[in-house]
């Protein structure tokens, strides 16, 4: 009986090889080491000397930044190939930790925070080579399995950021915990270069001639496809567009409210964290 239940449970997961699996080993390596910082970054940047108003003005460049590199990642993508653009800017991602590492105020954090948001002009290239490498029909079990495998390990993440600061103090814990984040994204940027493979079966030459063109043709598509969209993805589009707008309010200043205002102390937020990250997956199953 446990062996035909072995023998079905591998014949279900069958799918998961090759990228998928690459990616998904990854994403671990990110979500388990950034999990172990994020819990307190506003109150190490406030440290620094950020003011709660730079917090957001920061928090808002980045936003802003994403959103602009993410028009020409897509349109890089869908013509020029995946695999190049994910390793290179993998790469970049795990270069800006150093930043926030060795940071000796704030400023050194936002030179950190800049390089990482660009280096998200990867992200349509990533979601791509993702969905490639699910068949059409194991798509929302394979998402499933993206989500689960990847968070799994990133709870229990955060009481061990949780213990470092308690421990060490806020910056000097930080301060190894983001050295630990890249380390691990490090590591995940080599194994997305050794073991991707490219999914874009024809991928044009990428010229930097062509850059300002890719990026207006990319806007303009952007509004073709909105004019477009089904009514029903317009309403979809707008809720979506109010968490986004809510969302980095709650995320920025929770852990200043929760540890200032209410007094809770660092390892009880880390706690409350990784109680966080298993509802958010629950409710997503």
């Amino acid at each position: 009986m446990i062996s035909r239940a072995l023998t079905r449970l591998k014949k279900e997961f069958s799918f998961v090889k090759g990228n998928l699996l690459i990616l998904i080993v990854s994403y671990t390596l990110f979500r388990m080491t950034d999990s172990m910082s994020y819990s307190f970054q506003s109150l190490y940047i406030r440290e620094l000397g950020a003011s709660p108003f730079l917090l957001g003005l920061m928090s808002s460049l980045g936003s802003l930044i994403i959103a602009l590199v993410r028009i020409p990642g897509a349109f890089v993508a869908d013509h020029y190939g995946r695999k190049r653009v994910i390793e290179v800017f993998t790469f970049g991602v795990a270069f800006s930790y150093v930043f926030y590492a060795l940071a000796p105020d704030w400023r050194w954090v936002l030179f950190g925070m800049i390089i990482l948001n660009a280096s998200h002009v990867y992200l349509p290239a990533l979601d791509a080579i993702e969905a490639d490498s699910i068949p059409p029909e194991r798509r929302g079990m394979g998402y499933s399995v993206i989500n689960v495998l990847t968070s799994l390990p990133a709870m229990l993440s955060p009481p061990i950021g949780g213990f470092l600061v308690e421990r060490l103090g806020l910056v000097t814990g930080m301060r190894i915990a983001y050295g630990v984040t890249f380390v691990g994204v490090l590591i995940a940027a080599m194994v997305r270069t050794l073991f991707l493979r490219e999914t874009l079966e024809e991928p044009q030459e990428f010229r930097w001639a062509d850059v300002g063109s890719t990026f207006r043709e990319s806007l303009g598509s952007i509004f073709e496809a909105w004019r477009e969209m089904p009514k029903k993805m317009v309403y979809l589009v707008v809720v979506i567009l109010m968490g986004a707008f809510e969302a980095p309010i709650f995320m920025i200043y929770m852990s200043l409210y929760a540890i200032d205002v209410v007094g809770v102390g660092g390892f009880e937020w880390s706690l409350m964290a990784s109680a966080f990250m298993l509802t958010s997956l629950l409710v997503g199953l």
